[in-house]
């Protein structure tokens, strides 16, 4: 048992310092104005993705949906995510090197989805603006458990 919990830390560990790191490159691509800046300046290789698509997402990223909702979200205002994006076994950085607009056939098709989409979102933020409003005016202790 002892050895389950001494791997099951180091994992732990690892994840925590590996997320650390993929910040630190983030927040120094954001500084350097691009991805590929940052990761010449810390002698570390970048891999660009195909072009992709909602429909045709590129099979390399292995992202969670809501992550990809995140990387669908970034514009040319906001080129990179707020955090480094969990992927199965570490994190990715990225950021938007070119957005193009879908298809009016596409669009035209993937309208009414594209409305449900936006509309979970909205009501995803107004619930979460909702509960930090709360939590700001309540006295709330949050007990975690190890």
């Amino acid at each position: 048992m002892k050895q389950r919990v001494v791997g099951d830390f180091k994992r732990e560990k690892a994840r925590q310092a590996a997320q650390q790191r993929a910040a630190e490159l983030l927040k120094a691509a954001r500084v350097a104005g691009s991805l590929e800046a940052a990761a010449a300046e810390e002698n570390l290789v970048i891999e660009k993705t195909d072009w992709f698509s909602r429909e045709r997402f590129d099979p390399k990223l292995l992202l969670r949906p809501n992550d990809r909702d995140e990387v669908f979200s970034l514009s040319e205002a906001h080129r990179f995510p707020e955090a480094p994006l969990a992927v199965d076994g570490g994190f990715v950085v990225c950021e938007l090197l070119e957005a193009r607009p879908p298809s009016e056939e596409v669009f035209a098709k993937e309208r009414e989805a594209t409305r449900r989409r936006l509309m979970a979102q909205k009501q995803a933020q107004l619930w979460q603006a909702w509960l930090e409003d709360r939590r700001a005016k309540a006295n709330v202790e949050i007990l975690q458990e190890l």
